[in-house]
C-alpha cells in the first residue's frame, strides 16, 4: 500500500512503533502535494479495508518546531506546539489557530487540542 503512487508519486514510506504502541505511517517528499494527496489515498484504502476506527490523526511537522494535526474523528485540524519538559506554548497555539481559521477547519473545543508527544517525525 505505500508504494502504490510509484512514479506518478514521488513520495517515500515508511512505519515506526512508538513507545506507546502506536504506528505512524510517516510520508516524506519534494512536493507537499504529493505527501498530503499519498496521505489520503492511505488513509482511504486503511477506511475501505475496514481500519478506519483506529485512524487516529495526521501530523505535519513545521519549522521551527510546532505541528498542524488532523483528527479523522472530529475532521479538524489544531496546532501543536510542544516546548521542553512536555510543556506546550498555547499562546502560540491559539494564534497559529486564529490565523488558519479562514483556511481550514479548525478544531472548535482546545481541550480536545490533544498533545502528540515525541513524534517519530
Amino acid at each position: 500500500m505505500l508504494t502504490l503512487g510509484g512514479k506518478d508519486m514521488p513520495v517515500t514510506a515508511h512505519h515506526v512503533d512508538d513507545q506507546q504502541g502506536y504506528r505512524w505511517i510517516v510520508f516524506e517528499g519534494k512536493d507537499p502535494e504529493d505527501v498530503i494527496n499519498a496521505l489520503h489515498l492511505t488513509a482511504d484504502m486503511l477506511k475501505q479495508a475496514g481500519y478506519g476506527d483506529s485512524l487516529l490523526a495526521a501530523m505535519f511537522a513545521f519549522t521551527p518546531s510546532w505541528y498542524l494535526i488532523y483528527t479523522y474523528r472530529r475532521a479538524a485540524f489544531y496546532p501543536f506546539v510542544p516546548q521542553l519538559s512536555h510543556r506546550r506554548d498555547q499562546a502560540r497555539e491559539f494564534r497559529i489557530a486564529q490565523t488558519l481559521k479562514p483556511f481550514m477547519p479548525i478544531e472548535k473545543d482546545p481541550e480536545r487540542w490533544y498533545a502528540l508527544w515525541d513524534p517519530p517525525l
